[in-house]
């Protein structure tokens, strides 16, 4: 297994020993796993591999069966509702098209762990709307319809809706499954510019290493419930790391001017 890349706690996940069983079933065995802050960090692997069930545990949507998940250093058990949605977002793969809600506010459901279902909208929650608009590059689309945009506005609508949340880490299950190539880029493109700029730890569930290996700083990889590969892109992708991780006989090349190397079946 190639090495796990070590983080600091603060705004940063790490999980020892998780496990987790559904009716018998074994999902996940012995994760252990650190996703550091101000990184972009994909989980990989075939379907049925684990990754989903992960990440919903890391956004409190599951519960572990074994073993511990820390966010800054503190079991994820021990914050509240709302103070964990504070700085922990979450957004599963289906979230569909919010039929009759304006982009302004689909992202302003994001202030709702700040004040609650009867607080009062303030100056302040307008601004964080606004920002996370323009963060995603949508100004100018704010009372277009949410179920108006092309795929890709639509997706940068719920990140800008996960910003406006003013979280510090963004927990992404396929985020890029339903889109085309280019609207793929400009998603994890926006995402990696987010985690650089902004500092925020970002975690994606990915299938498409080659997406992975160019967008993400770390890549974790599980196979039947368990870390089999965790490490830099570049330590990820050698023939062997890929074959332990998909079964299939796989090579590498380096294309010239580019900085991750891209796999392809042989």
């Amino acid at each position: 297994m190639v090495s796990e890349a070590v983080s600091s706690e603060a705004g940063a996940f790490r999980l020892e020993g998780v496990g987790l069983s559904v009716q018998g079933r074994e999902i996940l065995r012995g994760v252990g796993l650190s996703f550091p802050k101000g990184r972009m960090t994909a989980l990989l692997g075939h379907n049925g591999s684990g990754k989903s069930s992960l990440l919903r545990i890391m956004a409190r949507r599951a519960e572990a069966t074994r073993g511990a998940v820390l966010w800054d250093g503190r079991a994820v058990g021990a914050f509240g509702e709302r103070a964990f949605a504070r700085q922990v977002a979450w957004l599963p793969q289906e979230m569909g098209a919010a039929p009759g809600m304006t982009l302004r506010e689909l992202v302003a459901c994001g202030r709702y762990p700040w004040h609650g279902p009867l607080g009062r909208f303030t100056e302040e929650d307008g601004r964080k709307v606004a920002a996370g608009i323009e963060a995603v590059g949508l100004g100018g689309f704010e009372e277009r319809f949410v179920q108006t945009l092309s795929g890709g506005e639509r997706q940068r609508a719920w990140i800008a809706m996960m910003l406006a949340q003013d979280a510090r880490c963004l927990l992404l299950d396929e985020p890029t499954a339903a889109l085309d190539v280019a609207h793929q880029v400009e998603v994890l493109s926006l995402l990696r510019g987010l985690s650089q700029e902004k500092g925020l730890t970002v975690v994606v569930v990915m299938h498409e290493v080659n997406m992975a290996a160019r967008f993400c700083d770390l890549i974790h990889a599980l196979k039947g419930g368990e870390v089999v590969a965790s490490g830099p892109a570049a330590e990820i992708m050698t023939p062997e790391t890929l074959r332990l991780i998909y079964d299939v006989e796989m090579n590498v090349t380096h294309p010239p001017g580019r900085e991750a190397p891209i796999a392809y079946v042989v």
